[in-house]
């Protein structure tokens, strides 16, 4: 039973993450305003889905179970910078990117090595003139909702 859910919520989430890329309004240019960043599986059994969504003044991190909150270009590159590690220069990055800041940019890259059973998710850091950092979706995700709940914890506090 839970071997099936589990391939049913792989399935999802493959038809799912070919959906979420969303392009910028001009369709010549190749930047995104919406980027997943981690999926996981609640205690319920459902889909947890993290986004990044590029607004005026920083980047919305939402899922769809309700979190909502603001995060600025530095947090995402302090993190990327704290557990990214350089790409391989064989892996081949085709993927829309989502501009942060001084030419930055994120990714997300769905990547399969020799020797994994399945492909993994990861968020790829490109900044010019650098090589690109590339970390866990997981381990990005984990940190950034760390990050975002602490941040509401000392608001609340004060």
């Amino acid at each position: 039973m839970y071997r099936r859910r589990l391939l049913q919520i792989s399935a999802e989430s493959d038809r799912m993450h070919r959906a979420v890329i969303a392009p910028a309004s001009d369709s010549k240019d190749p930047s995104l305003t919406e980027l997943m960043i981690g999926e996981h599986i609640r205690d319920d059994g459902s889909a947890c889905q993290t986004r990044l969504i590029a607004r005026e003044h920083g980047f919305e991190m939402s899922d769809n179970h309700g979190l909502r909150t603001m995060i600025t270009a530095p947090v995402i590159v302090a993190v990327m910078q704290r557990y990214g590690r350089p790409l391989a220069d064989d892996v081949v990055m085709s993927e829309p990117a989502l501009p942060l800041d001084a030419g930055m940019t994120l990714r997300h890259l769905r990547y399969r090595a020799q020797v994994d059973a399945s492909a993994r998710d990861y968020i790829v850091l490109c900044a010019n003139g650098q090589p690109p950092l590339a970390a866990l979706s997981s381990v990005v995700t984990g940190a950034l909702r760390f990050l975002a709940t602490r941040a509401s914890q000392a608001e609340s506090a004060d």
